[in-house]
């Protein structure tokens, strides 16, 4: 990156460090665990795929800078994220609205092809 920027590794460390108040491998490191996240909530993905979609080198790595960050494994997280996403699927489903959010559940997960068969 240093390169690209034209400059010398030490000296685009100190640019990057007073500009970003952070250094550039912890500041790639939040990026990293950032898109993680999302994958995690958002994908049907398993934690190695997200490991290595998120850019991290190891499955071992990215465990150990996910726990140090989020405070719990990976697969911690992506279970707690179904069990709170289940929950509230449940709490909506008794309110008139139900057929909606299911109608969004299903357009959102299942792909345009599967909206294209729906019929109503």
């Amino acid at each position: 990156v240093a390169s690209l920027a034209n400059m010398s590794e030490s000296a685009f460390s100190r640019y990057f460090k007073t500009r970003v108040n952070k250094s550039f491998s912890d500041f790639l490191g939040d990026v990293r665990i950032s898109n993680a996240r999302k994958l995690l909530q958002d994908e049907d993905l398993n934690i190695s795929q997200v490991c290595f979609e998120s850019g991290f080198p190891t499955l071992s790595n990215f465990n150990k800078q996910f726990k140090d960050r989020i405070g719990k494994t990976p697969l911690a997280y992506k279970k707690d994220i179904r069990e709170a996403f289940n929950k509230s699927r449940c709490s909506l489903s008794s309110t008139p609205n139900s057929f909606i959010f299911e109608l969004a559940h299903h357009l959102i997960h299942k792909g345009h092809a599967d909206r294209e068969r729906m019929s109503f």
